[in-house]
């Protein structure tokens, strides 16, 4: 595909086409030729040539040979009449225009980071970019370095920025864990209107923002590899029913694993199928706090031009459309200057987000077909439980003989019941998860203890057992207008009237300075 000449071999960070100076479109590449450890020995863009069906050298660009071999997915991204190509490995974001001369010389990128220009983030005290108000700021800059997810760690834990000032806030919606999705992808999708991303190592992550730069923060998993499984990108030229269906591929290996290898697919590609329709893809999107006049408004990703200077915060995150839980209701909002969300409308409107009912019980995610084990040799653990509810009563059912479950009590997420196994009796506790059981249990003859779990293998959509989920509260002034507010219930008591108006998720971010303005290129 290419040939250097010289020591060790070559990777490619980017593939990108730009068109030449007669108008003919041209593949071109980021190019690292390395030795044994990824010590670089040169660093340059290549050009296809197209009747030798070969890459051949552009231009070495001696001050890539600092930098380590990336692997970037270019999107082709306008602004206003500009052109650029985006490019990530991380969320550390840069652009450069698609032109040839641009993208051979270093000076040619930008970069979208909160360092100042010449800034490295590994240094001792790098300075920040803050505004007056001493607000930490994400613009584009050129002569400037990225945060990747480790480096804005580092930068939070010596105290240089504080976690909500942070840009990279990706989070397991089902578990409010962060996550380093690492490598990946970002596209525009235009079944969800949304720029997505496919990420991840091993596990693989999916996510959504109204802006290539953000705010990315709930994401999902869509894969998960016992061996390693790096690289993603989502090739958005095999999309299906206008975006709906999605492709993406990977390299599956055990090179970084300790697992035996699989035959025929070590070291090889895999290429996924995702449905976006499906209900379980469904993630909270920021909800919008705009300056309307004398009036703050909410809106759901407003249009993002011309009310992107209206913007005054982004203090939840909802959902855009229903997936058919009963746990999910529509949220409209009143258009005489108060401020007033409604519940319900007058059939002419469009819901402006949908939340989570405000009494919301998750005891109804015990309900079905879970797979039990407990950690005893002394247990056939093949043993299917059927839980149901009738009435105010709980039932629950084993497959097999020999189990026998009584004095079944549920509360929230707790679960507490009794099994008579083999002549011993048991007392179990346990705890809900996102699709399992987590328990103990005691072993009231001998005293013994040890742990026990049970699967839930279904399509129930577990995002209301989610941590970041918090109350919205319904706040009325005193000069009759409304306000929402995610106070706690002792702070909101200090108001004149307030109640618990729906469930929204959290907003871990205090970063507004996106990139509104980019729109997809093609």
């Amino acid at each position: 595909m290419i040939q250097l000449g010289g020591p060790g071999y070559v990777w490619f960070d980017f593939l990108m086409t730009v068109p030449s100076e007669d108008g003919v479109e041209k593949l071109i590449a980021k190019y690292a030729r390395v030795d044994a450890y990824f010590g670089n020995h040169e660093r340059g863009i290549a050009v296809f040539n197209d009747e030798k069906q070969v890459f051949e050298r552009y231009r070495e660009v001696s001050p890539w040979l600092e930098q380590p071999h990336t692997t970037e997915h270019p999107v082709k991204v306008s602004i206003d009449d500009q052109t650029y190509y985006y490019q990530t490995s991380e969320f550390n974001f840069s652009r450069v225009k698609p032109h040839l001369d641009s993208i051979s010389q270093q000076g040619g990128y930008e970069y979208f980071t909160c360092l100042q220009p010449g800034e490295m983030p590994n240094s001792k005290k790098p300075r920040m970019d803050r505004d007056a108000a001493g607000r930490l700021v994400y613009r584009w800059k050129k002569n400037a370095a990225t945060v990747n997810f480790q480096q804005q760690t580092a930068l939070i834990e010596q105290g240089i920025i504080s976690k909500e000032e942070a840009l990279i806030q990706t989070m397991d919606l089902l578990t409010g864990e962060p996550v380093d999705a690492g490598r990946g992808s970002i596209t525009w999708n235009p079944y969800r209107q949304r720029w997505i991303v496919i990420a991840g190592k091993q596990d693989i992550w999916y996510g959504e923002a109204d802006t290539p730069t953000g705010p990315w923060v709930y994401v999902t998993k869509v894969a998960t590899h016992d061996q390693y499984y790096y690289n993603p990108v989502h090739h958005s030229f095999l999309d299906q029913a206008d975006g709906q269906r999605i492709y993406f591929e990977g390299t599956f290996t055990k090179f970084f694993s300790k697992e035996p290898p699989i035959p025929r697919y070590d070291y090889n590609q895999l290429l996924y199928a995702v449905d976006l329709a499906n209900p379980n893809l469904v993630l909270p999107v920021p909800v919008y706090q705009l300056k309307s006049g004398d009036h703050e408004v909410l809106d759901l990703r407003p249009q993002i031009i011309d009310n992107a200077a209206a913007i005054q915060e982004i203090p939840f995150f909802a959902l855009d459309r229903n997936n058919g839980s009963e746990s999910v209701i529509l949220i409209f909002q009143t258009t005489d200057g108060s401020g007033r969300l409604l519940k319900s409308n007058d059939g002419n409107s469009q819901p402006l987000f949908y939340a989570l009912k405000p009494d919301l019980s998750i005891e109804k995610f015990f309900e079905g077909t879970w797979e039990f084990s407990i950690a005893s040799r002394s247990f056939d653990n093949s043993v299917t439980l059927q839980i149901k509810q009738e009435g105010d009563q709980w039932q629950v059912s084993a497959s097999k003989s020999g189990y026998q479950f009584t004095n079944l009590q549920i509360t929230q997420d707790s679960i507490q019941l009794d099994l008579s196994h083999e002549g011993s009796d048991y007392h179990l506790t346990g705890t809900l998860l996102p699709g399992r059981i987590s328990g103990s249990f005691l072993n009231l003859v001998t005293k013994s203890s040890g742990n026990w779990s049970a699967n839930k293998h279904d399509q129930s959509w577990w995002a209301p057992l989610s941590p970041s989920l918090v109350d919205l509260y319904e706040i009325i002034n005193s000069d009759g207008s409304y306000s929402y507010s995610l106070l706690s219930r002792a702070d909101s008591q200090k108001m004149e009237q307030s109640t618990i108006f729906c469930k929204v998720w959290i907003n871990p971010t205090s970063q507004i300075n996106f990139d509104y303005e980019a729109q997809a290129a093609h």
